[in-house]
């Protein structure tokens, strides 16, 4: 009677360990990485919001004194006063700035699973080989990462056209009763919180699908179906391990945002009150300049490299799953003969 044999859990300390290796010793690879972050696709990065409030004796608020509030106030009433066009051109621009990210963030990622993938023959891999490696499969990874961010672009989409909807009700406030904005106010804030919720979950699901199924075309040759197939295979027997490696990262992201923002929002309040007053002075000058560098440093060159080990992790995680293991339950117990 054969014993049943236990099923193979993930070993998480070898996987980091396997990754960190692959990520010190070939560090042409974190190029890619920081390429990544310096158009704004990588996944270590900080935000620092600056605002102030401004008193409105009036019920409604008046073109003049807006106009005066901050530089390139007046250029804004125009854009409300006739939206139209501005949407139009915005919407055009945004497209494409998403579009050339899209092909950077592919390329660098293609170079860097395809870099793993030569490391696995003989380390350290050269930055030349690996970008000559991932331009081979950039075409197939291109329209990948393009389907599988649709929900997420839709998603930012929509966000954006309700709140310059907002941005436009409020400018009108004077053509509206109370009754007419509270209703307006209550249906945009409902559809954001429903497109936000629906939209978010599906961006995750297929941001997941994604780091399967790109790995499955660079490192197995598949084609652009079976690509998908083997990612949403493997993303369902797998949905465990890959949602803690997926929230670790993001934990370890939301961590590294939060320490390197707060310097940065000490030299960024005086730049910040300097543009809004439009009052320049040597110190907030000399602070602009330093937080120019400060974001190079921590979001583009330490972020970047980050970013790299990522793509790396999940790439040692894919190959960790589709790397034959001995089945337990099929080795037959040995018989030792008694002396």
């Amino acid at each position: 009677m054969q014993r049943k044999g236990k099923e193979n859990k993930m070993d998480y300390m070898s996987l980091l360990r396997d990754s960190f290796h692959l990520f010190t010793r070939n560090k042409q690879l974190w190029l890619f990485g920081i390429l990544m972050s310096l158009f704004g696709a990588g996944g270590y990065r900080f935000n620092v919001n600056y605002r102030e409030s401004i008193n409105n004796t009036g019920s409604t608020p008046d073109t003049q004194d807006f106009e005066s509030l901050f530089p390139g106030a007046s250029l804004l009433v125009k854009i409300l006063q006739n939206p139209a066009l501005f949407i139009a051109l915005a919407i055009a621009v945004s497209t494409l700035s998403w579009l050339i990210t899209q092909a950077i963030a592919s390329w660098c990622r293609a170079a860097i699973v395809s870099g793993v993938k030569l490391a696995e023959v003989s380390q350290p891999v050269s930055f030349r080989e690996a970008a000559s490696s991932g331009s081979k499969q950039f075409p197939s990874v291109y329209a990948l990462s393009l389907l599988l961010s649709l929900p997420g672009l839709l998603m930012t989409f929509s966000s954006v056209v309700a709140v310059g909807l907002l941005f436009y009700q409020l400018f009108n406030l004077s053509q509206q009763s109370n009754t007419q904005m509270l209703a307006f106010f209550m249906a945009v804030f409902g559809s954001m919180c429903a497109v936000i919720c629906i939209g978010g979950i599906l961006a995750f699901v297929f941001n997941l699908l994604a780091v399967f199924a790109v790995r499955a075309n660079i490192l197995e040759k598949l084609s652009f179906v079976d690509s998908l197939r083997t990612g949403w295979s493997l993303l369902s027997k797998h949905l465990g391990p890959a949602l803690l490696i997926a929230i670790g990262l993001w934990l370890v992201a939301v961590v590294f945002g939060w320490i390197v923002a707060l310097p940065a929002l000490a030299m960024w309040v005086p730049v910040a009150q300097a543009l809004l007053h439009n009052q320049w002075t040597s110190l907030a000058i000399i602070l602009g300049v330093i937080f120019v560098g400060y974001y190079l440093v921590f979001s583009v060159i330490l972020g970047g490299t980050l970013t790299s080990f990522n793509e790396m992790l999940w790439t040692r995680f894919y190959l960790n799953l589709m790397t034959p293991v001995e089945n337990v339950s099929s080795a037959q117990p040995q018989i030792i003969p008694e002396a």
